[in-house]
């Protein structure tokens, strides 16, 4: 009975952290899970530093991409106005960050972490609760 109330606490925990995680990392697909350990804690802050500069990294690049384009956009333009045989610059690629997000996920894992689809926890979570109920039921004490 006692084992039954402590896990109630660490289960609201988990998902009060799932909620905040998600709500920091923006309308994810995933819930994100950590255990209530300092450690595990810490490298998941450290995956996350690394995801963040990964994330930085790939936004210089574009940066850098879009300020060329602007520049060979702006020699193109002057080519067409001379009436030359001018070469349209290709635009750049559409900011990458999905390898950051991936490698984030492997490192959260390896630290302990555990990420789950938004669906699948949305069905186990109806399936505790159901259980719960079905428990409650049983209980002839509640």
């Amino acid at each position: 009975m006692v084992k039954a109330r402590q896990s109630i606490p660490l289960s609201l925990f988990l998902v009060v952290l799932a909620g905040l995680l998600l709500f920091a990392g923006s309308a994810s697909a995933k819930k994100v899970y950590i255990e209530p350990n300092e450690a595990v804690a810490q490298c998941a802050d450290q995956c996350n530093v690394v995801k963040m500069q990964c994330r930085a990294a790939a936004k210089d690049q574009y940066d850098y991409c879009k300020s060329v384009f602007r520049e060979q956009q702006r020699q193109y333009n002057w080519c067409r106005r001379q009436g030359g045989n001018c070469i349209r610059p290709q635009r750049c690629p559409v900011l990458q960050t999905k390898g950051c997000t991936i490698n984030y996920d492997l490192c959260f894992e390896s630290c302990g972490g555990v990420i789950e689809d938004s669906k699948e926890l949305k069905k186990r979570q109806k399936a505790e609760a159901k259980a719960a109920r079905e428990a409650g039921k049983d209980d002839p004490s509640g």
